[in-house]
């Protein structure tokens, strides 16, 4: 009952406030580095790192997949303990590229079908093989998870194309195909939230791009479609939060100019624009999907504009770094970002938490890769999520009961991951954080 007499107050209180802010000062950790510049952080001798997805969880651990001698492993940085290792290493080929990290589990595809999740230590928990319900036969793409660690992707089920939600209720797995080429030309390389929802670009039938939500049991939510539109294009890369925000790249038919947005079904955001007063050039502006975390922000690395990785909300637009910033090394020194020809400096694509860190692969001045952690330095607040208790369901009563519960000091092992200092401030349990709480939980932000 006391709960309950709060809650009015305190989302009267929420309307009013303010927005959270974009980091605008960083800090960068190398925490892995490919090994013949004699700095490999537990890397094996002759180790690449893979150009492709970064995992990244909301405790900064990290993880990045790299090739050896022929064979294929896994790199962990455990942020808790401040340190990195291999967990995983095989002679031959064994993963694709995709990878994610969430609440101490690591998803991997496999190259033979099928997907792992692994803890920080590369022991094997479960997996989600081919087959299922829904007939996955292969071509998996873009494994993405959940809180609770079950999984969202895209597979082949014969000579049809799924989005899929794939988990285990009650030790007895389940998938759900959210959408299929059975009503669309083609479908794109998807991802998920905490509420399973999916969101992904695909081509209805009828021609033309479109950004578009799914969840079971209701209507497709279009985002945004081309046809009848502005734009005359949407790039493939998406990511989606746990409040159904889209970030995506579109085109603009007058002009050609391409435009990084986000919504949630209704008014369009607009966080950077080619051509803008960044100098963002219009070539290579959305060749990289962008990231979007549970604060809002949004983070993407056009190649060109000083090949620079950028996080803002909408409102306003951070460089974070780029080609001929300078960054510290393991032992000591410094070094600078980019190298080569055409010059490189920052590679593949990034992962943003939401602690506001950012995860990438950085080229640099010797030619060498490393895994880089960047870190807000007194940046905005780093909220919570509605689905505080990470069990897939946001805003219920169960939420509220393990918020309140981790004020007291009992916090789950699936809650946000700052426990009852839920604003991200360092100060834990203040009124702060039961104001910044009840906001989100309202459909607000920190």
């Amino acid at each position: 009952m006391k709960n309950a007499m709060l809650i009015p107050a305190l989302l009267a209180c929420a309307a009013g406030s303010a927005l959270a802010q974009v980091p605008t000062e960083w800090t960068f950790k190398i925490v892995a580095r490919e090994p013949h510049t004699g700095q490999g952080l537990g890397l094996p001798t002759g180790a690449e790192l893979v150009q492709n997805d970064p995992g990244l969880d909301n405790d900064g651990s990290a993880c990045v997949r790299f090739t050896a001698n022929g064979g294929d492993g896994i790199f962990v940085y455990d942020a808790a303990t401040d340190t990195g290792q291999v967990v995983l290493f095989n002679p031959a080929s064994a993963y694709f590229s995709s990878i994610d990290m969430l609440n101490g589990r690591i998803a991997l595809t496999r190259d033979t079908g099928g997907v792992e999740i692994r803890d920080k230590a590369g022991t094997l928990l479960y997996t989600f093989p081919l087959g299922g319900n829904e007939g996955i036969t292969g071509s998996i793409n873009r494994v993405r998870l959940t809180s609770t660690g079950d999984v969202g992707y895209r597979g082949a089920s014969g000579g049809i194309t799924k989005i899929v939600v794939d988990r285990y209720v009650d030790s007895t797995r389940v998938q759900t195909a959210l959408a299929s080429t059975a009503s669309y030309s083609f479908l794109y390389s998807p991802t998920i939230n905490n509420a399973y929802q999916m969101a992904a670009k695909a081509d209805p039938p009828t021609g033309g791009n479109a950004v578009v939500r799914w969840q079971e049991g209701q209507a497709p939510v279009t985002i945004l479609a081309t046809q009848g539109s502005p734009y005359n294009l949407i790039s493939n890369g998406t990511d989606l939060n746990d409040a159904g925000e889209v970030a995506f790249f579109v085109r603009t038919s007058a002009d050609g100019r391409f435009h990084l947005l986000k919504s949630a079904g209704g008014p369009l955001t607009t966080i950077a624009s080619a051509l803008g007063p960044e100098g963002i050039s219009n070539t290579n502006f959305a060749n990289f999907p962008p990231v979007i975390n549970n604060n809002g922000l949004v983070a993407f690395r056009p190649e060109s504009g000083g090949n620079r990785i950028y996080i803002g909300d909408g409102n306003t637009l951070v460089p974070v770094i780029g080609d001929g910033d300078m960054i510290a090394t393991p032992d000591g020194g410094f070094t600078f970002l980019g190298a080569g020809s055409p010059r490189t400096a920052i590679v593949g694509n990034i992962a943003l938490n939401d602690a506001n860190q950012i995860a990438f692969i950085a080229r640099l001045a010797d030619g060498s890769d490393a895994l880089v952690i960047a870190t807000p330095v007194g940046g905005g607040p780093s909220c919570g999520t509605a689905d505080f208790d990470g069990d897939g369901d946001v805003g219920t009563d169960a939420d509220i009961e393990a918020f309140f519960a981790c004020l007291a000091g009992n916090c789950c092992a699936s809650c946000w991951h700052l426990g009852a200092d839920f604003d991200g401030d360092g100060d834990s349990g203040t009124d702060a954080d039961i104001e910044a709480f009840f906001r989100v939980l309202a459909g607000g932000e920190c």
